[in-house]
């Protein structure tokens, strides 16, 4: 995920701003990074490679300005090389611009309109820079120019240009990717998400698909791409508890981790009526009444977790319910009826598919209900109904509650469904999510016993983890797999436990380590005779079992919760020993690596640095 902060004001404090906004973008580990700011008529650009880009090196070799631009990003075109890193700058020296998504006709307007410039790069950012350049050169209007190039590019973007003639003045467009507007008193931060804003800047515009910024001597007016003006609605930004806020965890995400006990209270004070019972209108009500089948779409977390929510739905409302990645979902659509009720869950950020699944439902008049914790009032309006949650809003590397929150709202919503359909399924949601809370913080108090899990994966010959499981419990194998790989940068794959026993003599060879989940009666039988299969081989293997299903030989015991539960609490000891694997490879587990440090991020020494310590 690529990430856009601009800034430009009447004071001098773009580099402030815009390192302040980065950080609080701070949700990957971006493999470049680079700034631009525009000081006495020229144009200073500073590009750095993630681990050697650190905020006190930015302090030191930039000045103040009043506006400035940056980018940090997964390189999708050409290598992560200084060349290659944005802004790109046009060929005349004028302009600078960063790009968030890909212009796919690049090649034919390089080819067309640009065969006399040298390139210094392989990127389409560059291409569009040198395309501004070229036309400002035939007519001399900045505004005109840009529009041009913005015609005729395709593909999806959001662009912000500046211009070294002007200190208060930048120009910006976007389709498909998001981009935002900040208003404070005398000056605009643009970012890509909503969460970079600060309180300055709480009231913001959410630029639509054809949307063109102009902002010259700290004045603003919007258009389309033809010049003609557009109207879009100011609205107040909703600011989430700030995750800066760690406290006396030393991390980020450990808080986060050791959070979601009181984030499944916040989801109970939230949608949960005076009866106990899950509420979130008489309009979706009205809907699952109504449907006879479901339809679950996600990707990443969200993917995971509609694996375990078709499981709720089948048990807890007795609806027919199948899961799709969101790609699959946009490009092969499964059949649908008036009765076919979509649901799309986004609580670990929106692409720009997930648009699309949505604005594919509403061209074709399907239901559907949005479940995110994203403000976008561009994603929530294509969906026929929305549930926004920013209980399990969470920020960081990889997000601790995006599966488990969403796992956990979804069982709720599962609830509301079969009670509007007259299922009577005994399900009391604050005593079973008091349960859960529990029995997370019992887990959470064994940090240093699953320390020391992790460091015997760290001190692996052949750091390959294989997580099985069926059911629920695949779901917990491929979300444990993400964090293994995303998070500890172990190679780690996921299996159904079926096909895994299919292909068993491939897997069950000397150093591969297997991990199999047992959180239920219904699969005790194939886990166990899996684990004696495996016991004849030369493989490492370890059993997370649940109260009630374990054995005396098991590794691993979770407390007991709700089977349909089953997968929150399975995956609170997957994340302390993906995270504590992480710090014992030295990987940055917050923070993109370009902040590591500086500006308040040295380490903090507390009770958890020292109990670690064992």
């Amino acid at each position: 995920m690529c990430e856009i902060v601009a800034y430009v004001g009447k004071r001098a404090t773009a580099k402030q701003r815009v390192v302040e906004s980065l950080q609080r973008l701070n949700d990957g580990a971006y493999d470049t990074a680079g700034m631009v700011f525009i000081q006495d008529g020229e144009l200073h650009l500073m590009k750095r490679e993630q681990r050697s880009f650190t905020v006190e090196r930015a302090l030191q070799e930039i000045e103040e300005s009043t506006v400035g631009v940056g980018h940090t990003r997964w390189m999708t075109h050409g290598k992560p090389t200084i060349e290659h890193l944005h802004p790109q700058q046009s060929y005349c020296g004028r302009f600078a611009i960063v790009l968030n998504g890909t212009i796919t006709n690049a090649k034919m307007l390089r080819d067309r309109y640009l065969s006399h410039v040298a390139f210094e790069s392989s990127t389409d950012t560059e291409v569009l820079a040198h395309l501004i350049g070229f036309f400002v050169e035939e007519t001399n209007d900045v505004y005109d120019s840009f529009l041009r190039a913005i015609r005729l590019i395709e593909g999806t973007y959001a662009v912000v240009c500046i211009h070294r003639e002007s200190e208060r003045s930048m120009y910006v467009s976007k389709k498909g990717s998001p981009l935002y507007v900040g208003l404070g008193k005398e000056s605009y931060l643009v970012t890509s998400a909503l969460r970079a804003l600060d309180y300055e800047h709480g009231q913001a515009i959410e630029l639509e698909d054809g949307d063109c910024l102009r902002i010259e001597n700290l004045h603003y007016s919007l258009t389309d791409v033809h010049g003609q003006a557009v109207d879009r609605s100011i609205r107040p930004v909703l600011f989430e508890r700030r995750v800066e806020e760690r406290g006396n965890y030393p991390h980020h995400l450990l808080k986060e981790i050791s959070e979601q006990p009181r984030q499944l209270l916040r989801l109970i004070e939230t949608h949960v009526d005076a009866v106990g019972e899950p509420d979130f209108g008489p309009l979706i009500r009205e809907r699952f009444r109504h449907a006879d089948r479901i339809v679950l779409v996600g990707e990443g977390s969200s993917y995971n977790a509609a694996l375990a929510g078709k499981r709720q739905f089948e048990q807890m409302a007795v609806l027919p319910t199948e899961v799709y990645p969101t790609s699959e979902f946009v490009t092969f659509p499964p059949v649908m009826t008036d009765r076919t009720l979509v649901i799309v869950l986004a609580m670990d950020g929106a692409t720009f598919e997930t648009v699309e699944a949505l604005e594919r439902c509403e061209a074709s008049g399907q239901t559907s209900l949005l479940v995110t914790n994203d403000q976008s009032v561009q994603l929530s309006a294509h969906a026929t109904h929305t549930i926004f949650d920013e209980s399990v809003r969470s920020l960081g590397m990889i997000r601790a509650s995006s599966f488990t929150g969403a796992v956990a709202l979804l069982a709720m919503i599962a609830q509301v469904a079969g009670r509007s359909r007259g299922v009577s399924y005994r399900f009391n949601v604050p005593k079973q999510f008091a349960i859960l809370a529990k029995a997370i913080d019992s887990v959470l108090q064994q940090a240093v016993q699953l320390k020391r899990h992790a460091h015997r994966f760290v001190d692996l010959v052949t750091p390959t983890i294989r997580f099985v499981g069926s059911g629920l419990d695949y779901s917990v194998a491929r979300e444990s797999s993400r964090w293994f790989n995303e998070l500890a940068r172990f190679s780690s794959t996921s299996h159904e436990q079926a096909t895994f026993q299919e292909k068993s003599t491939t897997f069950m060879q000397r150093g591969e380590n297997i991990l199999l989940f047992l959180t239920n009666q219904r699969n005790a039988r194939h886990v166990r005779a899996l684990e004696r299969k495996i016991q004849e081989t030369e493989a490492d293997y370890i059993v997370v079992a649940m109260q009630g299903v374990e054995q005396t030989q098991d590794e691993y015991v979770l407390p007991r919760v709700h089977p349909l539960l089953a997968p929150i609490i399975a995956m609170i000891p997957n994340q302390l020993v993906a995270y504590f694997a992480a710090i014992l490879r030295t990987i940055p587990v917050d923070e993109p690596a370009f902040f590591a440090t500086g500006l308040g991020t040295a380490p903090v020494m507390n009770e958890w640095n020292e109990s670690m310590n064992e």
